[in-house]
């Protein structure tokens, strides 16, 4: 097999990868294939389908984070992105894995051929034929019918004898209607919740979010003002890049303080502050540090898991005198019902395919 000549040296790193020029192999022509002298990759047990690798949304990173604490035995397991197409050196180590983790987040959708959050092509499905297993995976949103050939794609990834650990009810049913084996197990992030959560509204300070792909510009400076009447300080966290752009142009961003990017910045800020925003993770990432917390809906993600969990969640778009009574009812504990026989099961049967293929 002989290299391309694309002004990239055989085996020179580029964002983070060994990348070599040569055409894309399907999952057929992997077979067999010698190994090159500079390639990075050898036969994996275990692969991540990374959803934080290379995404610019720091809920991705929690997500991700909670899958690592539940399961030790992914730690150092190579990553293959999601939200970028398959590379030729992603797919042949996903040829090679006997085991591809999705780690979470909203992946799934009723066309598996148009999503920008994990765009793949049938040659990727069969890369991955047989080995895939979900953790705490949710829908993009609400949606119509899955198509026929999702279904059949997801049929035809599926690891034998773990089912699609879902995060919501909602996916759980979408995927029970097409005949795949689905578990509700709530969201990785909140399995270790503690069964009650504390009430908001009795610090000063309050660290809001806003959501750069479901802005709603009138509400979002309504939300603000509102929050400067409950709260002696209002701190904006930009969850994403696109989020910080978005707060950069904001009218309102002279009497909030903005916080740096990153994880840290939020956490900082959560130690004496109250949690009121619109994106779902910052808030469960507030409830995992035990800072009050409530969630601003802007779609089914949240909206599904509260339903299902008692998750502290009010929606963004409510009139704010119908915010004001649902911040009134939250100032007390909230209790929490998660699925943990549903998660204990899973995890049983997730952590023994691992040490199936360690």
């Amino acid at each position: 097999m002989r290299l391309r000549d694309s002004g990239v040296s055989p085996g020179r790193r580029c964002c983070g990868c060994i990348r070599l020029a040569v055409p894309p192999f399907s999952a057929v022509e992997l077979q067999g294939q010698p190994r090159l002298p500079h390639e990075e990759f050898q036969v994996e047990n275990i692969a991540l389908l990374d959803t934080s690798f290379r995404s610019e949304n720091d809920g991705d990173r929690i997500i991700v984070e909670a899958i690592h604490d539940q399961f030790p035995a992914i730690g150092g397991a190579p990553s293959i992105p999601t939200h970028v197409p398959m590379r030729w050196h992603s797919r042949r180590l996903a040829h090679r894995s006997k085991l591809l983790a999705v780690t979470g987040t909203n992946i799934l959708s009723r066309d598996i051929f148009s999503m920008r959050q994990w765009p793949l092509r049938p040659r990727d499905i069969s890369a991955m034929e047989g080995k895939v297993v979900f953790c705490g995976v949710g829908w993009w949103q609400y949606q119509d019918d899955i198509l026929e050939h999702t279904a059949d794609a997801l049929k035809s990834m599926l690891l034998p004898d773990v089912p699609i650990s879902a995060r919501d009810q909602y996916t759980a049913d979408k995927l029970t209607g097409v005949g795949i084996h689905s578990v509700n197990t709530g969201c990785p992030t909140m399995w270790g919740l503690p069964l009650t959560l504390p009430g908001v509204g009795h610090r000063d300070e309050v660290v809001f979010t806003l959501t750069n792909y479901n802005p709603a510009v009138k509400q979002d400076s309504l939300l603000v003002d509102w929050l400067l009447t409950r709260y002696q300080r209002v701190h904006v966290w930009p969850q994403s890049a696109k989020d910080e752009r978005l707060l950069r142009r904001s009218k309102k961003r002279d009497r909030v303080n903005i916080l740096d990017r990153g994880l840290s910045a939020l956490e900082s800020a959560l130690a004496g502050s109250d949690y009121v925003g619109t994106r779902l993770h910052a808030g469960i990432r507030a409830a995992q540090l035990g800072s009050p917390m409530v969630i601003l809906a802007v779609d089914n993600r949240a909206i599904e898991i509260a339903r299902d969990t008692g998750l502290p969640v009010l929606r963004r778009d409510d009139p704010l005198e119908v915010l004001d009574s649902g911040m009134v009812k939250l100032s007390q504990p909230q209790s929490m019902k998660l699925p943990h026989r549903e998660i204990e099961e899973w995890k049983s049967k997730f952590t023994g395919a691992l040490s199936a293929h360690l």
